[in-house]
Order: C-alpha cells, then structure tokens, then sequence
C-alpha cells in the first residue's frame, strides 16, 4: 500500500510498505529475513570470481551508467543511509542493498558478520573500514525512500526534495545525474 506522495518538481515519488513484520523476525540469528539477506552475499561470492561486483537489491532502477564507484582503487564500497542519528544507530550507517566489492573475502565475512549485526545484515558493515579499505558511493546512487522519510527535520527533508528535478531526459539530484533509486 502506498504510505506517501512527494511531489518533486515535475515528478512524484511514492512510498510504500513492502515486508511483514512476521517475516522479519528476529533481528539476529537465523531469522527468516537475514537469511534471505545471505543470498545475496552467497551470490556476490559467486560474481566475485569473474571480477569485481555491484550488488544491488532487486527493487533498484537505474537511470544511468555507473561510472563513479572505483572498486579496483579499494576492497570495498558502500552506500550511506543519510538518515537522522537515532535511526543510523539502530539500522546502521551503510545500506546493505547496494554495496560493491573486489575482494574474494569479503562475502564470507560479511555473512559471518550479519549474524551478530544490530540490523540483519547492514549494522555489521559499519566495521568495514577495520578490515578493508573502502570508499563511500556518491549519494546519486541508491536513493532511497529513507532518505526522505528518516530526515532530522522537516526543513532537511524540504532541502533534499528540492534538489530533485528533470533536465531533458535525465533526473538530477543536485548539480549530478540521479544514477538509481531503491
């Protein structure tokens, strides 16, 4: 079910609930959620081995190429939330639905990781900086409905609204092409 509208410029933005709360479970442990959330990181192990690798949710689109997330530079990118602190402390600080890697061990770790994890498998990746070197993605990539919604203020959810607007075919954010939203 929809939960809000943004009107945005010349565009609309909706929000919705999507996951059950039955699903979720428990938040550590063998909980349904989290072991879905260890696919992906069993599939990123797969990939990793013709290369690096993007891993993105399957609720993401793309508006254009990625040019701007150097994997071969650091082990490890990740995707800040941009939320308000008291949700940063209980989610994490990096979205576990959009996070690139080269390094072979990283999957693995990061499965190992998540069991233990504040948030399934995202608190876990605020101790990516002590095992690997890593890079922050620009926040043109997986813009997602957090960052709206989990705002400090209402003036900062106003501000981050109005950096949105369309430019012939291409979405900005900013001065910078929107890349994706999740």
């Amino acid at each position: 079910a929809i939960t809000k509208m943004w009107k945005l410029n010349n565009c609309k933005l909706y929000t919705y609930r999507l996951i059950d709360d039955k699903l979720m479970g428990a938040k550590h442990g063998n909980s349904m959620w989290l072991n879905l959330m260890k696919c992906k990181m069993n599939i990123m192990q797969i990939a990793l081995e013709n290369g690096p690798v993007l891993l993105s949710d399957s609720d993401m689109v793309f508006f254009s190429k990625i040019v701007d997330i150097d994997v071969n530079k650091f082990q490890v990118a990740l995707s800040r939330h941009y939320i308000k602190d008291t949700d940063e402390k209980k989610y994490g600080k990096w979205n576990g639905g959009y996070v690139a890697s080269s390094d072979k061990s990283f999957p693995k770790w990061w499965v190992e990781h998540s069991n233990n994890s504040k948030f399934f498998d995202q608190g876990c990746l605020e101790l990516v900086p002590s095992y690997y070197t890593y890079s922050e993605i620009p926040i043109t990539h997986n813009y997602g409905w957090w960052r709206i919604n989990q705002t400090g203020s209402e003036q900062e959810r106003s501000d981050r609204l109005a950096k949105f607007d369309v430019a012939g075919n291409r979405i900005l954010y900013g001065d910078d092409e929107l890349v994706s939203v999740h």
